[in-house]
């Protein structure tokens, strides 16, 4: 997958590719466990919770990794764009991806998050957490979308949300139309 995505970012310099790292709250060293489906591979370890929805969310190895900071890659990857969209999903460590972005959270336009309404991983925060730390710097709630639900019950354990700078521009974004 890291290489597919190298040789596509090849001729395209709107694109930067950082290896083999993951993005938090400091600049450090880690391991990441590699679940066996990978999207599920997390820094953080894996609840009963989760595998009872997923059993193919299962770690079978751990990997060495650099934690960096949004703030320690932000100049270069924005290149001074206005509107910057922010998507984290990141197994349980998006709060760590927030506490990273200290000196420029209030330039992020939009944040897309998935939230976890129960906990999946250990010690990740939960929807609540993020409502109210959002909310307190001048984002608010645009969109919310169903995400990941028990399919033996029904319950949604994850939900998608889009958080608006209210401060970035008086107009809000303009979805399309479908």
């Amino acid at each position: 997958e890291h290489n597919i995505l190298k040789k596509r970012n090849l001729n395209d310099d709107n694109w930067s590719i950082y290896s083999r790292c993951a993005i938090g709250d400091n600049l450090a060293k880690s391991k990441i466990n590699v679940s066996k489906n990978s999207y599920s591979s997390s820094i953080l370890d894996v609840l009963p919770s989760h595998l009872e929805i997923a059993e193919e969310s299962i770690y079978i190895k751990q990997e060495d990794i650099e934690i960096i900071t949004l703030d320690s890659i932000f100049k270069e990857i924005t290149n001074k764009s206005k509107n910057i969209c922010l998507k984290i999903d990141t197994q349980g460590y998006e709060s760590n991806v927030l506490d990273g972005l200290k000196e420029n959270l209030k330039k992020i336009t939009i944040i897309d998050i998935e939230l976890s309404l129960l906990p999946l991983y250990e010690n990740q925060k939960l929807w609540d957490y993020f409502v109210d730390f959002l909310f307190k710097n001048n984002f608010e709630i645009w969109s919310i979308k169903q995400g990941v639900y028990n399919l033996n019950n029904g319950r949604t354990n994850q939900i998608d949300v889009i958080f608006y700078n209210k401060k970035m521009s008086k107009k809000p974004p303009v979805a399309e139309k479908k």
